[in-house]
């Protein structure tokens, strides 16, 4: 195709991407072009030759609203034939109820009342916030998805603290303080009703952090003052499962508090766990998530619910090198003996192949080796061009397993 074929007048972007080698016999490529306005906005999309048949375009319009906003993104387009990615006229209607077909659609795919576009209804603020999303056609019209922005309650939300210390190498918090419940209007509280009705919100802090995700089930009413958890208190009222997550005082996530965790400390809203890695404490070991990290912010440590703690080290490239989980620190595993889980790269940092290193040492004896370690020949996996593949080192000392 030759680019006089488009479109002079406008501004536009070509592309092409072929899909056969050259000399092939049949030489395939997909082509694409699109238009833009005096703004630099992209005003329609041209698939040419990619319709169902093989001389015939595919056209995705895009319209804007009265104040500048792409409320719809319109569905494909066939035509029954190709301008050769010459732009289609377009209605340019910017009115809440525009045509429902800025393009002409002389195929019969689409009936000329369907809604073949997902619209977004926005509040008329400079946040331009959805309040409203539907998505494309008819049926799903009466069935949107509604958009709610609030501040929380009094007893909405549990106010969870940590105190965090230095030990092993890694950031450990080992405090978990529980402190009542957030003053009202201390958080944002963004509710969302999907296209069945399901209700469920979402609790951010000013920082954007998102401390709680509550899902609803059943007919949700007002209730003032702390919710109650799990539980029916009369077939009117719904019932919630909550999902905290708790931040250290560097931001990390450091809890996931699990919906019948949540129930369990809500039950108790003032109260300390202390040490909770080491003290024998059910709700955190069979029913959070936890997590540690050293001080450049590398997840290090992990404990995911009914599972032991995982560990994790890395090379001065940053790069994860050596994992550990439960079963590795026992001498009853698949490999007969304790050790981890090395990962090699090669020198563009693509992963190689991984295998399984024997060692007792410790999870901050490891990163202290390899932290201390200085380039080798070791490092990356090397490729020439005298043989095929790759020439497989596999570690045999602490030395030799830097990658």
């Amino acid at each position: 195709m030759y680019h006089s074929q488009l479109t002079q007048s406008e501004n536009y972007v070509y592309s092409k991407t072929y899909l056969s080698a050259p000399g092939d016999s049949i030489q395939r490529s997909s082509e694409m072009v699109t238009y833009f306005d005096g703004l630099g906005r992209p005003k329609q999309t041209i698939q040419i030759k990619g319709g169902k048949t093989a001389n015939s375009d595919l056209v995705i319009p895009i319209i804007y609203d009265c104040f500048g906003r792409q409320a719809r993104e319109y569905m494909p387009i066939p035509q029954y034939g190709s301008n050769d990615g010459g732009i289609y006229p377009q209605s340019s209607d910017c009115s809440t109820d525009g045509n429902h077909f800025p393009v002409s659609s002389p195929t019969t795919i689409y009936s000329s009342s369907e809604k073949i576009y997902s619209k977004k209804v926005l509040e008329n603020s400079p946040l331009d916030r959805i309040q409203q999303q539907i998505q494309p056609g008819s049926e799903w019209q009466n069935h949107p998805v509604n958009f709610a922005y609030q501040t929380n309650k009094a007893g909405d939300v549990l106010k969870f603290t940590t105190q965090t210390l230095t030990r092993d190498g890694a950031f450990y918090t080992n405090t978990l303080t529980v402190n009542g419940y957030y003053t009202a209007s201390k958080l944002y509280k963004n509710k969302v009703s999907d296209e069945d009705g399901s209700v469920s919100y979402e609790f951010k802090n000013g920082e954007g952090q998102t401390l709680l995700v509550r899902k609803v089930i059943g007919q949700e009413i007002e209730i003032e003052g702390p919710v109650e958890m799990n539980s029916f208190a009369a077939p009117a009222v719904a019932q919630y499962f909550d999902t905290y997550y708790v931040y250290n005082e560097y931001n990390q996530l450091v809890f996931v508090i699990s919906p019948l965790a949540s129930a369990e400390f809500r039950a108790n809203s003032t109260q300390t766990i202390n040490d909770p890695k080491n003290f024998p404490n059910t709700i955190l070991d069979n029913l959070c998530y936890q997590y540690n990290y050293d001080g450049r912010n590398r997840l290090v440590e992990k404990k995911l619910p009914g599972k032991g703690w995982e560990y994790m080290v890395y090379d001065k490239q940053d790069r994860l090198v050596l994992t550990q989980d439960a079963n590795l620190r026992t001498n009853t595993n698949n490999f007969g003996g304790k050790g981890w889980i090395f990962t090699k790269y090669d020198k563009l940092g693509r992963v190689v192949y991984t295998g399984f290193f024997s060692n007792t040492a410790t999870r901050l004896a490891m990163q202290n080796a390899l932290n201390s370690m200085q380039a080798n020949p070791y490092n990356n996996e090397e490729r020439t061009l005298h043989c095929r593949g790759c020439r497989c080192i596999t570690p045999r000392l602490l030395s030799q397993l830097e990658v």
